[in-house]
C-alpha cells in the first residue's frame, strides 16, 4: 500500500456531513418522545400488515372462485397447501401441476356430449336422397304398376291446373 491509499481522518471528516448531537432533555427528541413515535409506527405498519393481508386472501379466494375451486377440498386443497404465489398466477400453477383448466360449463358439456353422439351416429349413416314424384314414377312404371303411374300423372296435371 502507497501513502496515495492511505485515507487520514481529515479527508474523511471534510466529506461526512456533519451529525446534530441531540440532547435527552427536549421532549419532542428526547428518548420518550422518540420511543412513543416508532410505538406508533410499529402499530401503523401492524394495522397495514393486517389489512394487506386481508385483501391478499380477498384476492385469493377470488382467484379460487373464479376457477371453480374449493381451497378446503380436492384440486383446491391441494393448490393452497402447495402455492405461494401471487393470485394472478394461480390459473397457470393449477393447470401445469394438477391439468386443471377451469371449471366445466354445463352447458357446453352437454353440447359436447350430444356432438359426440351425433358423430358416432353419423359414421354408420350414410346419406338418404328422400324420392321424388319423379322418382316414385318412374318406379311404378318399372314395376308395371299402370294404375298408380297413372294416378300420379293425374294429380301431378290437376296440380298445373291449380296453380
Amino acid at each position: 500500500m502507497s501513502d496515495d491509499d492511505v485515507v487520514t481522518d481529515d479527508e474523511t471528516s471534510e466529506s461526512e456531513e456533519p451529525v446534530e448531537v441531540l440532547d435527552g432533555t427536549d421532549p419532542e427528541t428526547g428518548p420518550k418522545a422518540l420511543r412513543a413515535r416508532l410505538k406508533s409506527l410499529e402499530d401503523e405498519k401492524q394495522a397495514l400488515e393486517e389489512q394487506n393481508q386481508a385483501l391478499q386472501a380477498g384476492a385469493m379466494a377470488d382467484a379460487y372462485a373464479g376457477l371453480g375451486l374449493d381451497p378446503t377440498h380436492g384440486i383446491g386443497k391441494a393448490a393452497a397447501v402447495t402455492y405461494e404465489g401471487e393470485p394472478s398466477g394461480l390459473a397457470a400453477y393449477v393447470a401445469e401441476e394438477f391439468d386443471y383448466l377451469g371449471p366445466e360449463n354445463p352447458i357446453a358439456a352437454e353440447v359436447l356430449r350430444e356432438q359426440a353422439r351425433l358423430d358416432s351416429a353419423s359414421i354408420g349413416a350414410g346419406s338418404v336422397a328422400i324420392p321424388t314424384s319423379g322418382d316414385k314414377l318412374a318406379e311404378a312404371e318399372a314395376q308395371g304398376d299402370w294404375e298408380t303411374a297413372l294416378n300420379m300423372e293425374s294429380q301431378e296435371i290437376a296440380g298445373w291446373f291449380q296453380r
